[in-house]
């Protein structure tokens, strides 16, 4: 049962990263345009993929002991999620 619930989490992850990458470019190529709504749209997205990991990591190392690499730092995707919320409340 562990294993599965391992493995779902791992899903999850890999979901959340592709969702977080695209949704980087697009958060991105819509500032440099200036188009505030849509910006503030995919900001929104980023902080809460952020916030996503914060926990998936945080749960990951609680199951395994530790954390497999310092990518998976829960305190890495906090502060980028802070740093988020600052930027798209500034547009």
């Amino acid at each position: 049962e562990l294993e599965k619930s391992k493995a779902w989490l791992d899903a999850g992850l890999l979901f959340s990263e592709n969702f977080y990458k695209a949704n980087k470019e697009k958060y991105d190529h819509y500032a440099k345009l200036d188009n505030i709504k849509i910006t503030k749209a995919f900001g929104h997205d980023l902080i809460i993929a952020n916030e996503y990991f914060v926990w998936a990591y945080t749960l990951k190392s609680r199951i395994n002991g530790c954390l497999e690499s310092e990518r998976e730092n829960p305190a890495i995707y906090r502060r980028q999620a802070k740093t988020l919320k600052k930027e798209v409340s500034n547009y």
